[in-house]
């Protein structure tokens, strides 16, 4: 079974959904409709969560990220939009909540779609979960060891059409002490790698997968139930060793920018665990490896057309020489001269029109690659992210999301494409404009509470539950108010619970009782907003027999 990695996208910091961004198409309409909601935690509202809008992109064939948020301080978030169909992502990047979609989806593709008329205003709302945790400790090969440049991240074993997909999560940085905690889990499996943070030749230690493996095909799962905590997923780092060489064109001379990548062997498969370009004389230096044998590929576009070759001189991966690296070792002369059609025999996947980026690049939003046009049509294909011409670690999707050490880079993407019986073809774009961070958006001022809380907390006092608690009846909410004081519209938020769990998509005023809620206690969570007031009462209704 294939294996490949993916990244999720994240927020892009803006209230107004912006026509054209990303490659859709402007929006015919105005923005005069809102998409609005309220965020809440374990512990009640959630300030500064992030609430991210999705629009359906017809030319590449997915959801894409259009415009996003903050909660106020009331949890409360309220972004104007143009008519049409949107999904929304929550995401609470402090108190360690599970991200979700509306309504309880894990993921964009699963979420439930809001159409949103001219003028009209469409409710939103989610009460994210408790995440789950894994914890451990990163240690190096002797006392004086300093983690502390370490990152722990942890990718989702993903089984989608027959692939294995690692999906990442959550990046947690490792502590002084040596200490890391991943949060904001959702249940599930996971595998965790643990790298040296430095930039390409400047790493210490090498990067490697719990437990004490050299990539994430390898790696042992690592199973997290629901707000649980997986501790003693630790790490002892070794030193990391090195490849070294330089790229030549035909004439001999240097070139600058050539891609080298370090394959390690997992089962009957060669996977890439590492990385780098070349510099201005067309030297390298790759680093971070673990001790173990390599196959070393390295191309670049030479004469408008991209060579590549495996070391030593050979055009399929297979007939490849093994280069063998110790702990802390180092192997140089692994050198390339690549010549056009020098391995013509073997027919490659031409890229006739190049692979471009679209996106706004700007910390926090999200940039989405198109493969380009390549001849034959690809049937399989990878990415990776480049940061100034350097390989950013573990972005191996067809998106990425700016971070923070990005801002003032460049941003391009590596697109290989492959078919049945041709060799391996690669193209990259042209580079974005430098990255930038996001406008702070202007403080949001203390809400002044009208009508009195007073004044909802006896609205909902009013509310109760009519119905039997059996089987194939149907519960109804009553006593609504829709006017507070004979002028203020109150608007009401429902979900309906079986013990402590939320009941999927029962957001609404009626639930019918099916077989499989027998003999769980089922009870309502209702929660009223007047103006810029919002309070909630739970109600019981009793075990369903």
């Amino acid at each position: 079974m294939n294996a490949r990695l993916r990244r999720p996208a994240a927020a892009l910091i803006t209230t107004t959904l912006v026509a054209g961004v990303l490659g859709l198409a402007p929006a015919a309409h105005a923005a005069d409709g809102t998409i609005s909601g309220i965020v809440t935690g374990s512990d009640g509202p959630l300030d500064d969560a992030g609430v991210d809008l999705y629009a359906f992109d017809a030319d590449d064939a997915r959801w894409s990220l259009v415009a996003g948020t903050h909660t106020d301080q009331a949890g409360g978030y309220s972004i104007a939009v143009a008519p049409g169909q949107y999904r929304v992502r929550f995401e609470d990047t402090y108190a360690g909540h599970v991200t979700e979609y509306y309504d309880d989806a894990r993921r964009v593709d699963d979420a439930d779609t809001l159409t949103v008329p001219s003028g009209g205003t469409v409710a939103a709302s989610a009460q994210l979960a408790p995440g789950a945790h894994i914890t451990g400790t990163v240690t190096g090969p002797d006392a004086d060891a300093d983690p502390s440049d370490i990152v722990a991240a942890a990718y989702e074993v993903v089984e989608e059409h027959g692939y294995v997909a690692y999906e990442w999560a959550k990046t947690a940085f490792v502590q002084d002490d040596g200490s890391y905690d991943i949060d904001g889990l959702a249940a599930g499996t996971y595998r965790v790698e643990f790298r040296d943070n430095a930039d390409v030749g400047s790493r210490t230690y090498a990067t490697e997968y719990y437990d004490d493996q050299p990539s994430l095909d390898a790696a042992e799962d690592v199973v997290v139930a629901e707000a649980a905590t997986v501790a003693g997923i630790d790490a002892e780092l070794s030193p990391d060793a090195q490849v070294s060489g330089r790229v030549t064109g035909p004439t001999g001379a240097g070139i600058e920018g050539a891609w080298i990548s370090a394959l390690v062997e997992v089962g009957d498969d060669w996977t890439p665990v590492g990385s780098g370009r070349t510099g201005t004389d067309g030297s390298y230096v790759l680093d971070g490896l673990a001790a173990g044998t390599y196959r070393i590929e390295l191309g670049a576009n030479v004469e408008g057309t991209y060579a590549y070759e495996y070391w030593n001189d050979e055009a399929r991966l297979r007939n490849a020489d093994d280069v063998v690296l110790a702990a802390g070792g180092a192997r140089a002369g692994i050198d390339a001269r690549l010549v056009p059609g020098e391995h013509a025999a073997e027919t490659t996947v031409t890229n006739t029109v190049a692979p471009s980026i679209s996106g706004a690049p700007v910390v926090g939003s999200t940039l989405t690659a198109s493969i380009g046009t390549w001849t034959p049509t690809p049937t399989v294909v990878s990415y990776e992210w480049l940061r100034d011409d350097l390989p950013i670690q573990g972005a191996g999707d067809s998106t990425y999301v700016p971070a923070a050490e990005d801002v003032g880079a460049q941003i391009t993407v590596v697109v290989t494409a492959g078919a049945v019986a041709h060799l391996f073809g690669r193209a990259e774009s042209a580079p974005t404009a430098p990255v930038t961070a996001p406008v702070t958006p202007e403080p949001t001022p203390e809400p002044t509470p009208e009508p009195t809380p007073v004044g909802l907390a006896a609205i909902l006092a009013g509310v109760d539950v009519s119905g039997k608690p059996k089987v194939g009846k149907t519960l109804r909410l009553s006593g609504l108010d829709k006017l507070f004081r004979a002028s203020t519209p109150v608007t009401y938020r429902f979900q309906w619970l079986a013990g402590k769990k939320k009941i999927k998509k029962a957001t609404r005023s009626r639930l019918t009782l099916t077989r499989a809620m027998k003999g769980t206690k089922i009870s309502v969570k209702v929660t009223a907003k007047a103006a810029s007031t919002t309070r909630s009462v739970t109600i019981k209704v009793g075990k369903v027999r």
